[in-house]
């Protein structure tokens, strides 16, 4: 009894434990959700306001998890959730302007379908960024990275994306970057559309001033090669 109140074989389960005996919900208190955002304050699906600050127990989150603060005051309070994640079955995540060691966000991508970032940041033990090209190695499927600045090096992304088979990339570029800067976006796109015999998957590339023609042409290649 002890073993199985300690490790719970997945959360439909665990569920159905603590349903039937309280005891298995003392020797392992867990909450368990489907899916958890987070932009002011803390809600489920449902949009239920959730007290997370006042819980001390353990969270098994089931499909999705979004950390949207909307302001740098809020992310000392949107963080304070991570430590408390007991098992995550993620398939959709999405975090923003936080900063994640790289440890802990592999361990939240372990089975994503769906990641979004939009000026996320993710270091390694010693304090130093981990590369896109690392993080786009170690995810099997779906990635987005949102507001990007011009100090992005697209070309080097570009030689990498041309060799990657496996990860759909969509990027979605901030508003501000310069005319200079849209126009090699723009000269990749065209590249990408004239290339009749395609061996990698082409990533989606969004910015404001593209053609609609031509951004149409590009979404087809991203979802069907």
């Amino acid at each position: 009894m002890h073993y199985i109140a300690r490790n719970p074989k997945n959360a439909k389960v665990y569920q159905k434990l603590v349903q039937s005996c309280k005891y298995f919900f003392i020797k392992n208190p867990i909450l368990v959700y489907e899916g958890i955002s987070f932009d002011i304050c803390w809600y489920d699906i449902n949009e239920n306001w959730l007290m997370m600050n006042q819980t001390s127990c353990k969270l098994w989150i089931t499909h999705y998890l979004q950390i949207t603060p909307r302001n740098h005051e809020d992310i000392p309070h949107a963080s304070s959730l991570i430590p408390k994640i007991y098992q995550f079955d993620l398939f959709d995540l999405n975090l923003s302007i936080l900063t994640i060691s790289y440890n802990v966000f592999m361990s939240l991508c372990s089975s994503v379908k769906t990641l979004s970032l939009n000026r996320a940041t993710v270091k390694n033990d010693d304090g130093t960024v981990v590369s896109f090209e690392k993080i786009i190695e170690q995810l099997p499927n779906s990635f987005e990275l949102g507001g990007i600045r011009e100090d992005f090096d697209i070309d080097i992304f570009y030689s990498f994306m041309k060799k990657n088979k496996n990860t759909r990339v969509h990027l979605k570029f901030s508003d501000q970057i310069s005319e200079e800067y849209k126009a090699r976006l723009e000269a990749i796109v065209d590249e990408i559309i004239a290339t009749k015999n395609r061996e990698y998957k082409p990533p989606l590339i969004d910015f404001r001033g593209l053609h609609r023609e031509k951004s149409n042409k590009l979404f087809l290649f991203f979802c069907f090669t």
